[in-house]
């Protein structure tokens, strides 16, 4: 008789907990699987999102390398190698830019 308590037990349980939500008005619905073409889409977005982020990185670690920034130094001059390509590159885009605005003296501007 114990084991058939058991068994019953998960039963009874669905049950009551399905006419709980039926006399609530929630009504169970099958879970919507994305069509092949959203998960193309989907997938589609996330390489394009991956690769603008790649190319935004390597395009920062050119800068940091054109200013004198390299991987290969010894790990103890790490911090300050890269602290110093950091300030030169922000120094370079600073002074191109002010060059940009700037007229030339003697320009006549």
């Amino acid at each position: 008789m114990q084991t058939k308590k058991k068994a019953l037990w998960p039963l009874a349980m669905t049950i009551l907990i399905a006419g709980s939500f039926a006399a609530h008005g929630v009504q169970a619905q099958p879970a919507s699987s994305p069509t092949a073409a959203s998960k193309a889409e989907a997938k589609a977005e996330r390489k394009a999102h991956r690769k603008q982020a790649r190319a935004a990185k390597n395009a920062e670690l050119k800068k940091l390398q054109s200013n004198g920034y390299s991987a290969q130094s010894p790990q103890e001059d790490y911090p300050q190698n890269l602290q110093r390509a950091e300030s030169k590159a922000a120094g370079a885009t600073a002074a191109s830019a002010a060059a940009k605005t700037v007229p030339p003296p003697g320009s006549g501007q």
